[in-house]
């Protein structure tokens, strides 16, 4: 999923710093760069936040997602209300 979600950002990057069109060796490394980015991404940045999450949820602390997330509901709880009256 992080791979597929790394390469429109990865050959943005690439298109801009080494040029697309007229480059067949950036066409050629793209994959195993996409591979290796894709991986790095995953190694350091979801896989250290999904254990965050998980910790999180096991000692019950709320983040500010969290709260944020409840008072939309909390909002869109009572604007129903008022329709559902009106």
């Amino acid at each position: 999923y992080l791979q597929y979600l790394m390469q429109h950002v990865l050959q943005g990057w690439i298109k801009r710093t080494f040029g697309w069109e007229d480059n067949a060796t950036a066409k050629l490394l793209f994959i195993p760069a996409l591979l290796v980015f894709s991986y790095c991404c995953q190694r350091w940045v979801e896989k250290p936040y999904t254990e965050y999450q998980r910790w999180r949820q096991e000692k019950g602390v709320k983040g500010c997602d969290d709260r944020y997330i409840a008072r939309l509901e909390s909002m869109g709880s009572k604007a129903s209300s008022v329709l559902r009256m009106g």
